[in-house]
């Protein structure tokens, strides 16, 4: 517990040294002021105790920091990791569990014996699938408080993909994922995730006006539990259907889940859930399946033609329709901004050849 809060603080404070570094490059400052920062924020001396004028403007950057990033609070973080120092998983001799967890305690030679009971599935993917089973545990605390344990395993990570297609990848809404192959894909998800929002909204809005915050509903926090699970669900079965396919390279531009037609708090919701269920599948996908992910600017992918190359806001009228009128290209805008995707790669890859799509 204590390396997973050292983790977190000294990711927080690596956020704030990129930033604070950021903001002195980009200043008006003269060279040696900028240097004499640069070697303060180096050293995470912002609080040093000397009073000079560089320590103190690196003082109120760090002030002016603070006030935008707070320090992580982990009196609220659920998740608990456990290695093999704290917690050792054993087999049963039994038959009433399968596993056991041996967790350490401060009295030397008396564990506690915690029962694990696993998911069915767990010995079918250890025999089927080359999977090791890790001497980690996870334990995560639900909003109710109801702890619960997760076994890790791990898998070999597959060889890179030498043959096979590389793919352009426009993340949408009213469809999930466009391709440059022509494919739509998810194009159901949106309706039912309409429905949702109103489900959403209404019980939302009658919280407020009572004077009780939604996050202590139990049907609020359920119904976000919902879509949190169906959105990664539908996502993780976009990819894997995906990684069965010869596909050796993905591309795909910094993703963006926000849709006009659903309300604020569902496109927050969608996107804090969009952003780390991709993040982990497209890493998964690279690490199991050995597909290559890159990604590109995605700067006037949605306003350029994919086929002349001209790019204007009048080329897309419509949320969904891409038109231009000098070359007559008519086509759905997210397959069109997938195109652009996959030739913003290529123009760096020449050796892959060029792609028509005329």
């Amino acid at each position: 517990v204590s390396r997973q809060a050292k983790a977190a603080l000294d990711s927080w404070l690596t956020n704030r040294q990129n930033e604070f570094r950021n903001i002195v490059y980009a200043s008006t400052l003269s060279d040696d002021a900028k240097h004499e920062l640069y070697g303060i924020n180096l050293r995470y001396a912002w609080h040093e105790r000397v009073d000079d004028e560089a320590h103190h403007m690196a003082r109120r950057l760090m002030k002016h920091l603070r006030k935008r990033h707070r320090m992580p609070d982990l009196s609220k973080c659920r998740v608990m990791d456990i290695d093999g120092k704290i917690a050792q998983i054993e087999d049963a001799r039994n038959t009433k569990c399968e596993r056991w967890a041996v967790v350490s305690t401060l009295e030397s030679g008396k564990p506690i014996r915690v029962p694990i009971v696993a998911d069915r599935r767990l010995d079918e993917n250890l025999f089927l699938n080359d999977e090791t089973l890790s001497n980690h545990l996870t334990i995560r605390f639900d909003l109710e408080g109801n702890p619960g344990g997760r076994l890790i395993t791990t898998l070999p990570k597959a060889e890179t993909r030498t043959q096979g297609e590389t793919l352009g990848l426009d993340w949408g809404m009213d469809c999930m994922l466009a391709l440059s192959d022509g494919r739509l894909l998810g194009v159901r998800m949106f309706e039912w995730l309409k429905q949702r929002d109103v489900e959403l909204t209404e019980p939302t809005r009658a919280l407020q006006r009572n004077g009780v915050k939604p996050s202590e509903s139990r049907r609020y926090r359920n119904l976000q539990r919902r879509i949190r699970a169906c959105y990664r669900n539908e996502i993780g079965r976009l990819f894997n259907r995906l990684g069965r396919e010869q596909v050796k390279e993905i591309v795909v531009e910094k993703l963006d889940f926000r849709n006009p037609n659903l309300s604020r708090r569902t496109n927050r919701l969608l996107t804090r859930t969009g952003r780390a269920a991709i993040a982990a599948k497209l890493k998964r996908i690279q690490e199991l399946d050995g597909i290559a992910v890159t990604e590109i600017n995605p700067a006037y992918t949605s306003q350029q033609c994919s086929r002349c190359g001209y790019a204007t806001r009048g080329n897309r009228p419509t949320r969904d329709l891409f038109r231009r009128k000098c070359c007559g290209t008519t086509l759905h805008a997210d397959i069109n901004a997938s195109r652009n995707i996959l030739q913003g790669w290529l123009a760096f890859h020449p050796q892959a050849g060029n792609r028509s799509y005329a």
